[in-house]
C-alpha cells in the first residue's frame, strides 16, 4: 500500500493505507512513511490483498520517501561472527560514548552495544549482538520477539 493524499478538517496531509490515520503540517509525510514502517515490523506483509508486499521493499520505499534512515529500516546485518540487530540508529548516539555488555550470559550468549544518546548521560542498548554458531537469524528473531524492550 503507498502513502496517500489525505485531508483532516481541511488540511491535507498524508496517510499509510486507505484507513490509516491522516496526518497532517509539518512532517505529516515522514509520520505516515513511520506508520507503515510500524505496521510493516509488527508482521504485517500485505496477504490477503492480492498480493504480498516485499518487507525489504517497502522499506527501502520508506528510506526512500525520508521516513527512516537506512540503520533503521535495515535492522538485521550478517557478519562472519555475529548477527547485529540495530536497536537505535548509530546517529541518535555521542560518539566515543560505546561500551560492549553481556546481557545473556548462559549459552547461547547475547552481547550488547550500549551508548549515551546525544544530550543524555545515561545509556541505552543502540545494537545486540547475537554470537554464531549459537544463533541464526530466525532463533535471534525470535528473542527479540519475547523481548519487545528490544523492538
Amino acid at each position: 500500500m503507498p502513502i496517500r493524499v489525505c485531508s483532516v478538517n481541511g488540511k491535507s496531509g498524508f496517510k499509510w493505507g486507505n484507513s490509516g490515520k491522516c496526518y497532517t503540517g509539518p512532517g505529516a509525510r515522514k509520520k505516515a512513511a513511520a506508520q507503515a514502517a510500524a505496521i510493516f515490523s509488527a508482521g504485517y506483509s500485505g496477504e490477503g490483498m492480492g498480493k504480498k508486499v516485499d518487507m525489504k521493499e517497502a522499506l527501502e520505499l520508506i528510506v526512500e520517501l525520508g521516513g527512516l534512515s537506512k540503520a533503521v529500516a535495515q535492522p538485521w546485518d550478517e557478519k562472519d561472527d555475529y548477527i547485529h540487530y540495530r536497536v537505535h540508529d548509530p546517529s541518535m548516539f555521542q560518539p566515543n560514548s560505546y561500551a560492549t555488555i553481556t546481557i545473556k550470559k548462559d549459552d547461547p550468549k547475547i552481547v550488547a552495544r550500549i551508548a549515551r544518546p546525544k544530550g543524555k548521560t545515561t545509556t541505552t542498548v543502540q545494537v545486540l549482538l547475537f554470537p554464531k554458531p549459537g544463533w541464526t537469524k530466525k532463533s535471534a528473531a525470535a528473542w527479540i520477539s519475547k523481548h519487545p524492550n528490544f523492538k
